[in-house]
């Protein structure tokens, strides 16, 4: 199973020294290791221990000293395949974002198992549940494509949220809007699954390095109508990637006025 989106949620949940990050994110540039990175090494190397993928990032989460817990969405062998526009398909992350058709719907081959049990559980008592920002076709929609994912979090009484993205992707959303996003998860998961969606209101100039890539524009009053409560704000941060504590409070905001409101009913 790929471990690079796992070993990113661990990163951003250690409670390890500094240096243990940059360790887990550094990536090897010789042949023999074929541009690996040692987290990657580390969990895979973890999951022949245990035998068991689920249980090597259940390891890796007590080593980092984690705050929380990471569940893989499944561990079965699957495999993601886009249906493009132009009638192709391809199959895999590189191969999707290398098509310069755009991406009309993905799937995951084979379908897996139902969703595990851990994360229904951990959906229903979660305060909030919150999809993105990431990748749209190959990292936030996946994760939703597992059998019983939506349902759980449909049945949950979390709040639940958007954050769309600051910058189209290329390969993959180039001259899409934030509703063209909230319409492609709506697409894959049957229909509405969230509440409330999180917009980029802020601008810059783009730097050469994202040429091609342009700000995620949106329609505030196109998306409430589409049922969804919108809130814009300033998340930009280094690199034009979000500001991490802009996006936390933003969160916890939503939340605690969640909570204030129930109170009062």
């Amino acid at each position: 199973l790929p471990p690079g989106d796992i070993r990113n949620c661990l990163v951003a949940l250690s409670n390890a020294p500094p240096v243990v990050e940059k360790l887990l994110q550094y990536r090897y540039d010789d042949d023999r290791l074929g541009g690996h990175s040692f987290g990657n090494l580390f969990i895979t190397t973890l999951h022949r221990i245990t035998g068991d993928f689920s249980q090597a990032v259940r390891t890796a989460g007590q080593v980092l000293s984690i705050a929380g817990e990471v569940l893989p969405s499944t561990t079965d062998r699957v495999a993601l395949v886009a249906n493009h526009k132009d009638g192709s398909v391809t199959t895999g992350q590189s191969e999707i974002q290398n098509n310069p058709s755009p991406v009309e719907t993905v799937e995951l081959r084979p379908t897996p198992s139902e969703v595990h049990p851990d994360i229904v559980h951990a959906i229903k008592d979660a305060g909030a549940i919150v999809l993105g920002p990431g990748s749209l076709y190959t990292s936030v929609i996946p994760n939703l494509l597992v059998p019983g994912m939506t349902r759980a979090i449909r049945d949950s009484y979390g709040l639940k949220i958007y954050i769309c993205n600051i910058l189209t992707q290329t390969g993959e959303t180039v001259g899409m809007t934030a509703q063209d996003h909230v319409r492609a998860i709506e697409r894959h998961a049957g229909g509405r699954i969230f509440d409330v969606v999180i917009v980029n209101s802020a601008r810059s100039d783009i730097p050469e390095y994202r040429a091609g890539q342009s700000f995620v524009e949106y329609d505030a009053y196109e998306l409430k109508v589409m049922g969804y409560r919108v809130v814009e704000a300033d998340l930009i941060g280094k690199f034009l990637l979000h500001d991490e504590e802009k996006v936390a409070r933003k969160v916890i905001e939503l939340v605690n006025q969640k909570v204030t409101e129930e109170t009062a009913i």
